[in-house]
């Protein structure tokens, strides 16, 4: 019964996390709409006169192409296609806006469309100062849940493999499993996601592949963006409902992407734990004896390295083969240990 209340517990805690989240990027929505829209509009008209006055003038001087240069380049850089009319769909209506806290937060940042004012600017610096822990904590917790399914689906898998498919040999076994989960996993976080985008986008599988990977890396080179580069025009409607899609594809997609990390982070540690562990031989059976792997003070050790390597120069070639593990403990070869046996037996003889 308590587990069955922690289950309920965790998932009232994952639901309550994302109405967090998505009330938190509707907010971010508001902000820069009315931050961004202003400022958007000025530059669209401003590139709109400039492509009027060559079309009207027909020559221009050498001042009014360096105008229209800078024209061309601030509406680049503001996001705005220049061959575009004044007509054409924002980047700062809602549903972008919606979009581009989402990228934000999840620090994908694509670049296609960025804050042009100083206040958005610095509201954007605040916007990501808090949005991106919380986001971390919700992806943590996605990723606990992955951890569950995973476990479950694994057994599964390394279940029926070791009954059904008669791979008798463990090695085997795990290499088969972990290819069965690692297809399926980047099947569903990658491969479906791309063939959604080729039907929303009107890409080529390639495209929309590379772009799947590239997001959810979160390189974000932004030459391709979804929902924003849709070949099809979509009503207000369904650009919200794409959008809020595109936002749940984020955070499951890195959740994965973390959960993975955290693994090859843990079989690193597990190695480096198995290596540390070989490393502990001892030279006899006196309990007192100090190991020749762990167990020397560092500060012993060194206090000793002077007069090691002066006493024993010819011995040792003038050095003491130590390895620092961690500010309290070292690892001494063979040699150098029973050179710091005899001379303190030496020395106690003395």
């Amino acid at each position: 019964m308590a587990i069955e209340d922690h289950k309920k517990i965790r998932w009232h805690k994952l639901l309550g996390l994302f109405v967090c989240f998505f009330v938190y990027l509707f907010l971010g929505a508001i902000i820069f709409h009315h931050l961004e829209t202003e400022n958007e509009d000025h530059v669209r008209v401003n590139t709109q006169d400039a492509k009027q006055r060559i079309r009207d003038d027909g020559c221009l001087t050498e001042e009014e192409v360096e105008n229209f240069v800078a024209a061309v380049r601030k509406a680049v850089s503001s996001g705005i296609d220049p061959s575009a009319n004044v007509t054409n769909p924002s980047n700062w209506d809602y549903a972008s806006a919606f979009f581009f806290s989402g990228t934000v937060v999840t620090t994908i940042g694509y670049g296609r469309s960025v804050p042009t004012t100083d206040l958005g600017r610095n509201i954007c610096l605040l916007y990501a100062l808090f949005g991106i822990p919380f986001t971390g904590w919700l992806l943590a917790t996605v990723g606990n849940f992955y951890c569950d399914v995973f476990h479950k689906i694994a057994a599964t898998i390394e279940n029926f493999i070791h009954k059904h498919c008669q791979v008798k040999h463990r090695r085997l076994r795990k290499f088969t499993l972990y290819t069965v989960v690692f297809a399926l996993s980047y099947s569903l976080i990658v491969l479906i996601p791309s063939s959604w985008f080729c039907i929303m986008e009107g890409w080529d599988f390639d495209i929309a592949h590379y772009y799947s990977f590239i997001t959810l890396a979160t390189i974000g080179f932004g030459d391709y963006v979804a929902s924003v580069d849709s070949k099809h025009p979509r009503n207000q409607n369904l650009t919200w409902v794409y959008d809020i899609a595109i936002a749940c594809w984020y955070v499951f997609g890195l959740s994965y992407l973390a959960v993975l990390i955290t693994a090859i982070g843990k079989k690193q540690k597990q190695g480096l734990t198995k290596v540390r562990s070989s490393m502990k031989i001892h030279l006899g059976k006196d309990d007192k004896q100090p190991p020749i792997g762990f167990g020397l003070n560092q500060h012993y050790v060194e206090t000793l390295q002077d007069e090691i390597t002066e006493d024993g120069k010819n011995k040792m070639n003038g050095e003491v083969e130590m390895s620092v593990i961690d500010d309290h403990q070292v690892v001494l070869s063979e040699r150098t240990y029973k050179h710091i046996m005899v001379r303190n037996e030496g020395t106690q003889t003395e």
